[in-house]
């Protein structure tokens, strides 16, 4: 959005799951923040996998052209920035979640979320060992903090 994208899609796994649910609800109050109308059309869900991602992308390209897509994870990513090789001549950006490893090796390597998974790990231990132990903590949640590692899939308009 600071780089003047309005058209964003959001491609992401399941629904019923909460890591899928709580971004696009990020996504969506990003959208509103910066007065950009919400449009279905450019969200898809789907599987955590990179055929997922690519055939998702595929259907947002059939009646959109996004100039940017959000994912909820870089398996879906991955297959994004096949269907936009593939199937269109049009730049887009790419964002995943996680930082996998294999995201720095992507043609283009690929923009991702680093999600912290070490602390994240960490406090969700602490928190099922105190469930398990029937420690009665005030804490039930903790916010980890994240990091946007930003690689070609996005800085082609610098």
């Amino acid at each position: 959005i600071q780089r003047g994208m309005r058209e964003i899609a959001f491609i992401g796994g399941p629904l019923e799951m909460n890591v899928t649910r709580n971004r696009l609800e990020g996504y969506k109050r990003a959208l509103d923040n910066c007065g950009i109308e919400f449009d279905a059309k450019l969200i898809k869900e789907t599987n955590f996998s990179e055929v997922s991602g690519y055939e998702a992308m595929k259907e947002i390209l059939t009646t959109n052209n996004p100039s940017a897509v959000v994912t909820t994870d870089d398996l879906i990513a991955f297959g994004v920035n096949k269907a936009i090789k593939e199937l269109t001549e049009e730049t887009v950006a790419v964002v995943g979640f996680n930082n996998t490893p294999m995201a720095a090796y992507q043609t283009p390597s690929l923009t991702s979320v680093d999600i912290n998974a070490e602390e994240l790990g960490y406090f969700a231990a602490k928190l099922l060992i105190n469930k398990l132990e029937n420690r009665k903590e005030k804490i039930k949640s903790y916010i980890v903090e994240t990091r946007l590692v930003e690689r070609d899939s996005t800085n082609f308009n610098d």
